[in-house]
């Protein structure tokens, strides 16, 4: 599935302004309803349905739609994921810092004015504390990042964990139709030089179709009349081969006993 990266970021955003409003973004949960990936912005997204008949003659009077074959639920979509979303309540407390506050001109001025003894080291103090705050968003893990490192961990889990992670199935939430059950059968990524601090993703979902066994006694496929049938035959079999052991028997026994008149007459 190719990415068309080049220029996305762009209009992805002006569509993010867009549909800000709405309540029900595109997101990924687990089984408990926690969310576990929310886009940004939602690029494309291409929902599959296939079905397909049955290869072979159906017998006349049987049922056809038993015969119809459907395909997996397949789910297309393409997202973006930024280091510096929109501002909101949220995002101003977590967007990273995208500049090194002590190299800009306000924060030089303010520490150059400062060692002229001009201004109150509080001045310094506060340059220094940007600065400390701009290190540690610096060595921090961005957004797109961890949305990457998310979902790689969502298609493939982790065997070198102790213990070892399983590729999550989940469930996909978005404006048409919620579905269940769904696992990444393909992830893809890049970056171009209209990225900026932003990743976006292409994925192809599958929903994996559960079928609930069942179980019954098997006298309820027992034939009461061929049972009994069988086992008619069966003692007449028996019969047959029990008087044919006594006829053998009974032969034998006259032999010998006329084996035995015939030493006495001797």
């Amino acid at each position: 599935m190719a990415i068309p990266f080049g220029g996305l970021v762009n209009s992805g955003l002006g569509l993010y302004k867009q549909f800000a409003g709405e309540s029900r973004p595109t997101q990924f949960l687990d089984n408990l309803g926690r969310t576990l990936l929310r886009f940004d912005v939602v690029l494309s997204e291409n929902f599959g349905r296939q079905a397909q008949p049955t290869s072979f003659p159906v017998e006349d009077g049987s049922t056809i739609s038993d015969h119809i074959i459907r395909a997996p639920v397949t789910y297309d979509i393409v997202g973006l994921i930024t280091d510096t979303p929109l501002a909101t309540a949220d995002s101003l407390k977590t967007d990273r810092i995208s500049a090194d506050p002590s190299s800009s001109p306000i924060a030089q001025e303010v520490v150059t004015t400062a060692a002229t003894s001009l201004l109150p080291p509080a001045a310094v103090v506060a340059a220094a504390g940007a600065h400390a705050l701009w290190q540690s968003q610096k060595n921090a893990v961005s957004r797109s990042r961890a949305a990457y490192q998310t979902l790689c961990r969502m298609q493939y889990g982790d065997p070198t964990a102790t213990p070892a992670v399983s590729p999550t199935i989940f469930i996909v939430e978005t404006k048409l139709e919620t579905f269940g059950n769904m696992m990444i059968a393909d992830l893809q990524t890049g970056r171009d030089d209209k990225s900026g601090d932003s990743l976006t993703f292409a994925l192809k979902l599958v929903r994996i179709d559960i079928a609930t066994s069942q179980t019954i006694p098997l006298g309820a496929l027992s034939n009461q009349a061929l049972a009994a049938l069988q086992q008619s035959i069966g003692e007449k079999q028996g019969d047959a081969f029990d008087a044919t052991k006594y006829q053998q028997g009974k032969i034998a026994g006259r032999a010998a006993g006329q084996s035995g008149v015939d030493k006495v007459g001797l």
